[in-house]
Parts: structure tokens; sequence; C-alpha cells
């Protein structure tokens, strides 16, 4: 156990800059952080599943969670999650990955920051409307699909009332864009939404990262064992155990475990839970 605590103890003092500077970029969100956590176990993880591995300490019954930690609670949480045959490199990368995904996402959406206001005034703020938007801005296969109402909630992190502010709508683009999205095609995408239905132009569709933005995963990552067993734990206790096959294992499929697209791991899984039960996702909903 010494041993144990002595090689985690060192690795994690070569991590701590880099957790330091995603708990920055993320601002502690939890919904944020939530894709830095799948994948790092290369499996999607929901924000309320990752709220168990964040926070600890909650009350995993007690409504409503915070929706952010600190930067002590991020580096407590991945220390807790890293075993013996665990190496700070197995994080890293994803880490830096994710830190360098947010902040070029801060930058896409604070220069179209204008144009965005300008579409939230022209809806007055309408959540059906930007519940369209959302899915025009859909990475694929969900790209130009309506969105259920429940996943549009969850995606702008609003979960009452007809009309969503429009910081929310900026921290929505900011924790769902990529690296390698164009803010030309998103530019198009909102600004065809201030345009009559009849006169839209034919946009671009959203395309994959190049391959240097996949997740390698013929290298070994970490085992996150303990992350994994909060995860299982939920999907049996909510009865999606069974949607989600080879929960214990890493996806091999690179386009579901790649770090350049928190969208699809997000969309994803609501859609397998979605599947699986309404009843269910309504579960979902209340503990988020």
């Amino acid at each position: 156990m010494a041993e144990l605590l002595d090689h985690v103890s060192q690795e994690m003092i070569k991590l701590y800059p880099l957790i330091v500077g995603l708990h920055t970029a993320s601002l502690g969100n939890i919904i944020t952080l939530a894709a830095v956590i799948s994948d790092l176990m290369r499996h999607p993880v929901p924000p309320q599943v990752a709220r168990r591995m964040l926070r600890t300490q909650d009350d995993w019954f007690s409504l409503p969670g915070l929706d952010t930690i600190t930067s002590v609670e991020l580096v407590s949480s991945i220390k807790s999650s890293m075993k013996a045959c665990d190496t700070a490199q197995m994080y890293a990368d994803v880490i830096l990955q994710n830190k360098t995904r947010l902040r070029t996402a801060d930058t896409i959406v604070g220069n179209m920051s204008d144009l965005i206001l300008d579409f939230h005034i022209f809806v007055g703020g309408d959540f059906t409307k930007i519940g369209l938007l959302l899915a025009g801005l859909a990475p694929l296969p969900h790209s130009g699909d309506v969105l259920p109402m429940e996943m549009t909630r969850s995606l702008l992190h609003c979960y009452s009332g007809t009309v969503c502010s429009f910081p929310s709508i900026l921290r929505c683009l900011k924790r769902f864009t990529c690296e390698h999205d164009s803010e030309e095609r998103l530019t198009s995408v909102i600004a065809s939404h201030l345009l009559p239905s009849q006169s839209g132009p034919e946009l671009p569709g959203p395309t994959g990262p190049p391959p240097r933005h996949q997740l390698d995963t013929s290298f070994p990552g970490p085992t996150c064992s303990p992350w994994r067993e909060i995860l299982r734990e939920w999907l049996i206790d909510c009865e999606f155990f069974e949607a989600v096959p080879q929960i214990e294992f890493p996806w091999k499929d690179s386009d579901s475990s790649n770090p350049g697209n928190p969208g699809q791991l997000f969309l994803t899984f609501c859609t397998l839970s979605r599947a699986m039960s309404q009843i269910g996702f309504a579960r979902w909903n209340a503990t988020a």
C-alpha cells in the first residue's frame, strides 16, 4: 500500500500543472469535464455520473448538485482514479488535448459572440428555436436532426422554462465546440437562423477531425477502475447497463473516443439511454 501511495504521489506531481491548466480552461464545469473523463476512460460518461466521480463527498440523492468543482477537487478525483499500473503519461496526452480544445473553443466562440447575441435577440431566447440551432451545429450523425427536448435541455444545462439566456448558449457552444471545427461553418449555421427559413442558404456539413486528432487506442490508457465502477453502478441502478455493451472495456472505435468531439460522446450516450427507456431518461434528467 505504501508503494502504491508513493507511486501515485510521484505521478501526480508530474500531472499537477496540466490538471490546474485544465481546470482553468474548463472553469471547473462538471459537464465540460465529463468529456475529459470520457476520453480517459474511453467510454462515454454522462454529466451526473461525472459529478459523482468529481464530487465524491456529495450526497448522491441530494438535488440539485453543484455545477462546478475546485482545482483541488479535480486533482483529488484524478488521483483517486490512478492505480499502480497507471502512469502520468497515460493521463497527460488526453488532459493536454482537452485543455487545448477548450482554449481554442473559447477563442472561436468569443469571435462569434456578437453574432450569437444577434441570434439570441432575434429568437427572443426561445428554447425551441435555440434547440433547432443546436441540431444544425450537432456532430454527425445527429446534424440536422431535431433533438429531443430533454437532450436540448441537457446540452444547454437549462432544465426549466421556455426561454434560455444568452450566457447559457455561449457556455454550451464553448463546451462542445471542437478545435477542428471551422469558424466559417459555425458562423454560416448561426447566420442561417437569422434568415427566413425559405431563403436559408445551403450550409456546409460538419466535418470530422483530421487524423492527428484521433485518440490512438493502440497505446495503453489509464485503468480508471474506481471511475468505471461508479459508472457501472449507475447504469445498473438506472437499468441502462444492457444498453451499453462492454462497459468494463475501452471502446475500440476510435471515432467514439475522439477527444476532439465531446458533443458526439454526449449525444451518443443520450441516444443510447433514450432508446433504452423513456422512464430511465426521466431519471437521468432528474439527477442531472
